[in-house]
């Protein structure tokens, strides 16, 4: 399953800096994606992960025309809350879980039906939210404040996740061939950290459990002081099935443009393995210049650290 090719997640849209998704009807949702999708076959770029669509019924139409590669979960993300698409797998109420499983048993469905080998997966959070923590900690080097965090992680995770645990136990019971691919997060209050994603891998010895590498999710990690790109890329580098390729920079986030931001690539680059998939996955705030060079740049990166561990 080697990809010589950047894959597009279809997060991305042809919209200028201006403009806001969020204040779109349906239908201005859907012009706009047609429009980046037509943009994308005139650049002959043909492999994609599904990604916020905004009418189901389009995938028919995607997949006449793209290589689906991938589907980030749940695909349907836009019917429902942001709160509901980040943490009811973990969340305290049953009937949040349910909605949840149902969910992501839909995404894998979806993907069997389009011969689409892997979905991608948020494993929820810690509540309540501690997005003010989150800011201070990107802010300043506030060893007090991290320390603090960290206890605070530590005495509140359940039962989060042991609700995460009991969810990923009612999906993986189903008989199906999709990997699912635990994502890491951005905010220091999300599922997994390095030491909960090898629970998880220790709790369900199913080889169709895998880790998706997030550069720019890592990146914000790695600043606040939770885990590195090291931590994760080298001890899961044999479960490691993709990565989401973004930017980060301290005043812009992360989602950027590739070069906007400080996020060392080339070196990360080379701990990854021979084969997974790279997704190019930048917010639609990102121009069409910045995002074509975008993937130049990834495009060759990978073909640069192909050919060095080919010649190796």
């Amino acid at each position: 399953m080697k990809v010589k090719n950047i894959i597009i997640s279809t997060c991305w849209r042809l919209i200028s800096s201006e403009e806001h998704l969020s204040n779109r009807k349906t239908f201005q949702r859907i012009d706009i994606f047609h429009k980046t999708l037509e943009f994308l076959l005139e650049k002959q770029f043909n492999k994609l992960e599904l990604n916020a669509i905004p009418d189901l019924s389009l995938i028919n139409m995607i997949k006449n025309d793209f290589d689906i590669v991938s589907i980030h979960n749940p695909i349907d993300m836009l019917e429902v809350s942001n709160d509901s698409y980040c943490d009811n797998i973990s969340s305290e109420e049953k009937t949040k879980r349910e909605l949840a499983i149902k969910r992501t048993l839909n995404t894998i469905e979806l993907a069997e039906n389009l011969d689409v080998q892997n979905i991608v997966l948020h494993a929820g959070s810690i509540l309540p939210k501690k997005k003010d923590w989150q800011k201070k900690l990107l802010q300043a080097n506030d060893s007090l404040l991290l320390n603090s965090a960290k206890e605070w992680r530590k005495k509140n995770k359940e039962p989060f996740f042991s609700n995460l645990l009991f969810s990923m136990e009612q999906i993986l019971k189903y008989d199906f061939r999709v990997n699912i691919s635990i994502e890491c997060r951005n905010y220091f209050y999300e599922f997994p950290n390095p030491e909960e994603l090898q629970k998880i891998f220790n709790e369900f010895a199913d080889e169709r459990l895998k880790y998706w590498h997030d550069f720019g999710h890592s990146e914000m990690q790695q600043r606040m002081g939770f885990y590195t790109h090291i931590d994760m890329l080298r001890n899961f580098k044999d479960k490691l099935s993709g990565v989401h390729i973004h930017d980060f920079h301290p005043d812009k986030l992360d989602h950027i443009a590739i070069g906007d931001g400080e996020i060392d690539f080339q070196s990360l680059w080379k701990e990854l393995p021979d084969d997974f998939l790279p997704v190019i996955e930048v917010h639609p705030k990102v121009s069409k210049d910045k995002f074509l060079t975008s993937l130049l740049l990834a495009t060759k990166l990978h073909k640069k650290n192909s050919t060095l561990k080919n010649a190796n």
